[in-house]
């Protein structure tokens, strides 16, 4: 327990001293540093890249090829698995929606979380939130407590970014309309889509995740 403090501090403490010299940058200059990276990421790991137009004739995304939308949000998407094949199970207004996944920055070459090892003590627990939906608009709050759950969820993002990230991010409910239960998906998402640090430091991240209805 102690080794795990000491690295979960080192890494606040280094994570710290990036921004700090990276923050000498212009906004404009980070966002191109963004770019550059996520390109790099693209070619990389050998992705292929539909348009948006081509996804929503079927809204499938070809494994075998390692196909990717790419919507104007500036997300990358490939669903690996859209779930259940029962049409109702699509998540709805304030479902409680618990996500197991890989957080990986782009940007430094890291796995920040890996929470579908459950062997691991950072993988006992999935992060869960709570899903709002309204017509066509989505929103989620990530969960610290809710009666009948035993987790204590959102666990992670306090252990690693020092403070409460409570809003879902916006990458991973916009991939959300488009899969059922038990889905898996892929997703590359920009900063400006991304949770409060990834937004603050002007990072991209790439996550593998697995959604259950709980």
């Amino acid at each position: 327990m102690k080794k795990l403090i000491f690295f979960l501090l080192s890494f606040c403490i280094l994570g710290s001293v990036f921004y700090s010299c990276d923050n000498s940058k212009t906004y404009a200059e980070k966002l191109a540093d963004e770019r550059k990276a996520i390109n790099k990421y693209i070619a990389d790991h050998n992705i292929k890249v539909i348009p948006e137009e081509e996804f929503l004739k079927d809204t499938v995304t070809d494994v075998s090829k390692n196909e990717y939308v790419y919507f104007d949000t500036g997300v990358y998407m490939q669903i690996v698995d859209r779930g259940t094949e029962e049409v109702t199970d699509t998540f709805r207004n304030n479902d409680i929606v618990l996500a197991r996944y890989v957080e990986y920055s782009i940007m430094t070459g890291d796995t920040i979380i890996d929470i579908t090892d459950t062997s691991n003590p950072l993988g006992m627990y999935p992060e869960g939130f709570r899903l709002v939906r309204s017509g066509s608009n989505i929103s989620g709050l990530f969960l610290l407590t809710e009666p009948g759950i035993t987790p204590v969820l959102n666990y992670i993002y306090y252990q690693y970014y020092g403070y409460p990230v409570t809003g879902v991010m916006n990458g991973w409910l916009q991939s959300i309309q488009f899969l059922r239960d038990k889905s898996h998906v892929k997703l590359i998402i920009p900063s400006k889509m991304g949770h409060q640090y990834s937004s603050a430091a002007v990072y991209p991240y790439y996550y593998d995740v697995y959604f259950q209805r709980y």
